[in-house]
Parts: structure tokens; C-alpha cells; sequence
């Protein structure tokens, strides 16, 4: 058994008397604040999916940019072993070419 206390004493709730039309006034109340609730669980949902397709986007943008960096380091390695290979073949010939000049000179 529950009892509500008011400025009298204890009084037990099933003989708390409540005025006309205060059910409706409850009612309306408890109506309103679930509309604001359904409003605001509507309008997360809405930025939710936005936020969801724009973090989709930028995945696939980032991968697509890894996948182009991972292109770009292999063309690098490949310029880079034409370089050194370059470099070996110029070196040969200059060496080719002192030597010539130095044989050339004593003879």
C-alpha cells in the first residue's frame, strides 16, 4: 500500500482525489514531450546517416590516395635503380676516359 504525504499528513494514494481535467493536462504533457523525443531521435538519425556517408566517402578516398602513394613508390624505386644504374655506367666511362687520357699522355 503507498501513501502520498501533503500538508495534512499521510493519506493513502488510492484516495488522492485529483481535480477535473487534469488527466487531459497530463496526458498532453506526456504526448508533448515524447513528440520533442521522436523529434530529436528523428533528427540524429537524419546526422547520424549524413555523418556515416561522408566517413564512407572519405575511407574510400583514403584508400584510393594509398593505393596512389603505393604507385608513386614503385615508379620512385624504378627511377631510382635507372638512376643508380646511371650513375655506374658514367662512372665507368669516366674512368674509361682518365685512363685513356693518362695512356695517351705517356705514350
Amino acid at each position: 500500500m503507498s501513501r502520498g504525504r501533503d500538508k495534512y499528513g499521510w493519506e493513502r494514494l488510492s484516495d488522492v482525489q485529483v481535480p477535473r481535467g487534469m488527466l487531459w493536462v497530463v496526458l498532453i504533457g506526456l504526448w508533448w514531450r515524447q513528440r520533442g523525443t521522436n523529434q530529436a531521435i528523428d533528427e540524429f538519425g537524419e546526422r547520424s546517416s549524413e555523418l556515416g556517408q561522408l566517413l564512407g566517402e572519405r575511407w574510400r578516398e583514403g584508400t584510393e590516395r594509398e593505393e596512389q602513394l603505393v604507385q608513386l613508390q614503385a615508379s620512385i624505386e624504378r627511377m631510382t635503380r635507372w638512376l643508380v644504374r646511371l650513375t655506374v655506367v658514367l662512372g665507368i666511362i669516366g674512368v674509361g676516359s682518365i685512363a685513356a687520357t693518362i695512356w695517351v699522355a705517356l705514350s
